[in-house]
């Protein structure tokens, strides 16, 4: 297993960031519902993370020596500020079942070439969602955390709809507005 657990769609509105220097720990809080809603705090996450602005893929990073959380934070104030607005990660340390984050997996040569393969796969295809895939694919081995916020993230047709309702609100001032002039 290259992948031990992921989150996606996050919304970075709904994140505790905590403060932008030594010992301003936030809080990537999400649940698991195999563990019947268990809470798990993600700051500390290493692995891949994709950013997005308006459903498209704008960045793409690694944690490196920093944890998910402070990498996240810190493109709230670099030249990617301003210009994302949902994140997904996908992280290789296990959650225990109290919900704290595993250690960091050492290096190991038994990574099979069709574990990698299928994990890549399952990545590419869920943060691109090509139209010519109709299957949702699994990140095998991984566990989905689910972001705790106040209100989940809405289906893009919910966002769409309200849009067009907004455009057909403004069309009926603008003629309302041509036939009393």
């Amino acid at each position: 297993m290259l992948l031990r657990a992921y989150g996606e769609w996050w919304d970075p509105l709904d994140v505790k960031w905590g403060a932008p220097q030594p010992g301003g720990q936030g809080a990537l809080v999400g649940r698991i519902g195999r563990y019947r809603g268990l809470e798990t705090d993600m700051w500390d996450q290493r692995g891949i993370y994709v950013l997005f602005q308006d459903w498209r893929v704008v960045y793409v990073g690694k944690t490196g020596e920093r944890p998910l959380g402070t990498r996240l934070r810190a493109h709230l104030y670099d030249d990617v500020a301003g210009r994302w607005d949902r994140f997904s990660w996908y992280g290789v340390r296990i959650v225990n079942s109290d919900g704290s984050l595993g250690s960091t997996p050492a290096p190991t040569r038994q990574v099979h070439a069709r574990d990698v393969i299928a994990t890549l796969e399952s990545i590419l295809i869920r943060v691109t969602a090509p139209s010519l895939n109709h299957r949702r694919e699994r990140i095998p081995g991984a566990q989905l955390v689910v972001q705790d916020a106040e209100t989940a993230p809405r289906p893009l047709r919910s966002y769409v709809a309200g849009i067009e309702r907004q455009l057909e609100d403004l069309a009926e001032r603008v003629e309302s507005l041509a036939e009393n002039a």
